[in-house]
């Protein structure tokens, strides 16, 4: 977990009063997926990265279909 966090791939939450961390459900869900990508399909730690660098972009470009989508919607008859 250490790994995936000094590689931005998860974010923690630093709890000052008890000195530990933890982590939000988005995240949580995201270190399941991961733990699947290491363990059950041997993929390094650089092979994570690509992957969660591809899945952002794309879910970066069905954002902006939609987007573009409603637009065009508003020229349609």
């Amino acid at each position: 977990m250490d790994n995936l966090q000094e590689r931005g791939l998860l974010q923690f939450v630093q709890d000052e009063e008890s000195a530990s961390r933890y982590m939000l459900q988005d995240e949580l869900q995201l270190l399941e997926k991961y733990i699947d990508f290491y363990y059950e399909l041997g993929i390094n730690m650089e092979g994570i990265e690509a992957i969660a660098h591809l899945l952002n972009q794309m879910q970066d470009m069905k954002e902006q279909m939609v987007q573009l989508q409603n637009r065009l919607k508003l020229y349609e008859p």
